[in-house]
Formats: structure tokens, C-alpha cells, sequence
């Protein structure tokens, strides 16, 4: 089977701006909006922009990086004592989803995932994850599509398609137990380190194969196949309880079967009930493998990062994130013929997103507005209309805003 190759693929509304900040910038100077005088100016005003937002999120990177050393499974280092160690680790895990927020990604709900838990998806079986090995996890995703693929059926030659949902990005963040934590009776899956705060980073993930990403997954028996091995075992050790016992010893029948010797019929019988079991057993047997194997191959091509290359990824996209909003913010506010209210601003700018990239994007309106007011170039009139600096004007105050980063005097 291969969930990789998606026969099809339909985006839903996402938050995330699919340009990059160039594009952006050569999309919106296409547009002709802005005069052909101030076209040098407004490219000047993204540069100086993009470099506010690259000087801040390299600053809150460094931040990063320095706490979540103490947890990082790659680092041997230990914390100082129990107060410092829950006081960093809290701190850390604000900061991240802080960092997590401002690059778009969603909280995966625990419904969710236990939803997934309990459903089959690509992989025809489920799987169990010990969660008793962790004091805390969550799941957050970026962008819903739809896709369907090919997978093999039982029947030799056949397949099937199966359609589903899956997350285009996935960050999967959990936290094993200290050893004070853990049971002295419990061991935890090989490979985990106890007290550290792994970070992992997928894509393509379907929703109902959440499982699949976390540590040691076990895959688990579907009712059916529990009913095709119980079925015929209960009926063998029925037949083999009324000939050998209930008619000979219970009911005072002729005598013991073994007293006649086997019968070749019921030999037979229960000959080919154990051997249906054992067949029906190896097969699930076969798909536990066969599942496994899946997971280990499809994830190296769905993995993206881990631990601390997931803090980078997540600062350059974050950083993306903000400036793209923010430039489109100033840019729709800058060409339009009067004020605007924020509820017509984000409508001008899904539609010209939509029309540009043939998708529905749900654009973070108030968070876009906050990031202009900050910067100081934001003015709203006394009815709550928005306008912004002209581009030089605007360009002027950035450069003071970028000249007190470096003030050294």
C-alpha cells in the first residue's frame, strides 16, 4: 500500500499564506495599485520590514534554544533542581506555542486524537500508544486537504481506493515522565529518555492515522479478525468437548470417542476449524508486520525535522507568517480610496488571496492589525476606520525602528 502517492487532492480553508514573502511582494507590485513613483519605496519598505521581523525571530530563536537545551533528547544536560526544571520547562513550552501560533498551526483537540486511536484510515488496523510514558503531549497541524489512494486488499491482485482527510503539516510535541514519575514497574519504549521534550515534524499525515507518529505505535485486532480466530476455536473445543466429554462421561453415551478411536469426519471437522483459525491468525499476523513496515518507510518520507531542527523550521516559517501578513495588511490599507473598518479589510484581502491562488484563506485580520500598530504605522480614526503611513513616511519609521536595535552609544 502507499498513502504517499494522493490520487487527489482538495485543499479546505487554511490560515497559512501559500507565497512566499517574494512572491508576495512581486504579486502585490503586479497588482498596480501603488504609483510608479513610490514602487522603489514600497521595496524598500518590505526589505526593511522582512528585516525587522528576521532580527526578532532570530532574538526569540536564541531564546528558544537556550531553554529547551536542558530538555532536548540530543543534549546531556541536566537541569539544577526540580523548581527550575518545571519553572524552564513551562516557559519553554509557552514560547513554542507561542511560536506556534504566530506560524499558523492549530491544537489537534484530544477528541481528535482519540477518534483516530479508535478508527482505521489508510492502515488496515489500528494501533495502541502508551501514553502512560509521557506527562504531557499535543498535536498541532497546519492546512486540511483531501486525497485518496490505492491500497492492496486481501485478495491477491486487487485493490481499493480509500478516500480520507489528512494534515498537511504536523508537529507532534510530548514530554517523557522523569524517573521519579515513571513506576519502577513500568518501562518505557526503547529509544525514549526519561524527563526529555521530544519534538517531531511530519507531513501529509491522514487524520484517522494519527497514531501512526507517535513513539512505539502497537498495532492492535480488529473485532472482525478476533471474531474469524474465536469463532472456529470455540467451535473446535465445543465438538471436542461433546465427543470427548459431555457424550460419553455427562450423558452416559456408548462409550468415549477415544475408546473407538477419532472419527475421520470429525478429524476432519476440527482439522479445518484450527487450521481456518491459524490461517485467519497469520494473516493479521502478516498485516501487523506489513504495518509496521509501512509506518518506518512511509514516515522517513513524512518526516521533516526533529527536537531542535523543528524550532528552526517553525521560527523561519512563523517569521514568513508575520511578514506576509503584515506587508498585505499595509499594502490593501495604503491603496485604498478611503478608511477602512477591519471586517472589509479582511474581506478585500481573502478575496485577493483566493484569486491569486485559486483557495479560501482565513486571514488572522486582528493579528495582522496588531503587528502594524506595534510597528507604529497604524492610525485609526476616531469611528474606528484604518489607515496607514504613506510608504516613505512608513519607510522613515522603520528605519528609526531599525536603528535602535543597534544602538550601541
Amino acid at each position: 500500500m502507499s498513502y504517499e502517492h494522493l490520487l487527489t487532492t482538495e485543499s479546505g480553508p487554511h490560515h497559512a499564506i501559500p507565497f512566499t514573502r517574494g512572491e508576495i511582494v512581486q504579486l502585490l507590485k503586479e497588482d498596480d495599485r501603488i504609483p510608479s513613483e513610490d514602487v522603489e519605496s514600497f521595496n524598500k519598505f518590505s526589505n526593511i520590514l522582512n528585516s525587522i521581523y528576521h532580527f526578532e525571530f532570530h532574538s526569540k530563536l536564541e531564546k528558544i534554544k537556550n531553554t529547551y537545551k536542558y530538555f532536548s533528547p540530543d543534549h546531556a544536560l541536566k537541569n539544577r533542581d526540580h523548581a527550575t526544571d518545571d519553572s524552564q520547562f513551562h516557559e519553554c513550552m509557552q514560547d513554542i506555542e507561542k511560536l506556534l501560533s504566530d506560524a499558523n498551526y492549530t491544537l489537534v483537540p484530544d477528541n481528535d486524537i482519540e477518534i483516530s486511536l479508535s478508527k482505521e484510515s489508510i492502515f488496515p488496523a489500528s494501533s495502541e500508544v502508551n501514553f502512560n510514558d509521557f506527562s504531557t503531549y499535543k498535536l498541532f497541524y497546519q492546512g486540511e486537504s483531501r486525497g485518496a489512494s490505492k491500497i492492496k486488499r486481501r485478495i491477491p491482485l486487487l485493490k481499493k481506493i480509500v478516500r480520507f482527510e489528512y494534515f498537511n503539516r504536523v508537529i507532534l510535541l510530548f514530554r517523557v515522565k522523569t524517573l521519579s514519575e515513571l513506576d519502577p514497574n513500568q518501562k518505557i519504549s526503547d529509544g525514549l529518555k526519561p524527563g526529555k521534550f521530544y519534538l517531531k515534524y511530519f507531513r501529509n499525515i491522514p487524520k484517522l492515522d494519527l497514531e501512526m507518529i507517535f513513539p512505539d505505535p502497537k498495532p492492535k485486532m480488529k473485532l472482525s479478525d478476533k471474531l474469524q480466530i474465536g469463532i472456529p476455536l470455540g467451535s473446535g473445543l465445543i465438538i471436542m468437548l461433546k465427543e470427548f466429554v459431555y457424550d460419553p462421561y455427562i450423558a452416559n453415551g456408548s462409550g468415549s470417542t477415544f475408546d473407538e478411536g477419532i472419527g475421520v469426519l470429525v478429524f476432519g471437522m476440527l482439522l479445518a476449524l484450527f487450521g481456518y483459525s491459524y490461517q485467519t491468525y497469520d494473516q493479521y499476523r502478516i498485516t501487523k508486520l506489513n504495518m509496521l513496515k509501512e509506518i518506518s518507510q512511509g514516515l522517513y518520507f513524512k518526516d521533516i525535522g526533529n527536537n531542535e531542527s523543528v524550532i528552526t523550521a517553525l521560527i523561519d516559517s512563523a517569521e514568513e507568517e508575520e511578514s506576509k501578513e503584515s506587508l498585505l495588511a499595509y499594502y490593501f490599507l495604503l491603496t485604498a480610496p478611503a478608511p477602512l473598518n477591519s471586517v472589509d479589510l479582511d474581506k478585500i484581502i481573502e478575496e485577493w488571496l483566493k484569486t491569486k491562488s485559486r483557495r479560501d484563506i482565513n486571514f488572522q485580520i486582528n493579528d495582522s492589525l496588531n503587528k502594524l500598530n506595534r510597528l507604529g504605522i497604524l492610525k485609526v480614526n476616531n469611528l474606528g476606520s484604518l489607515s496607514v503611513l504613506n510608504v516613505k513616511d512608513a519607510l522613515h519609521h522603520l528605519d528609526q525602528t531599525w536603528d535602535t536595535y543597534f544602538n550601541y552609544s
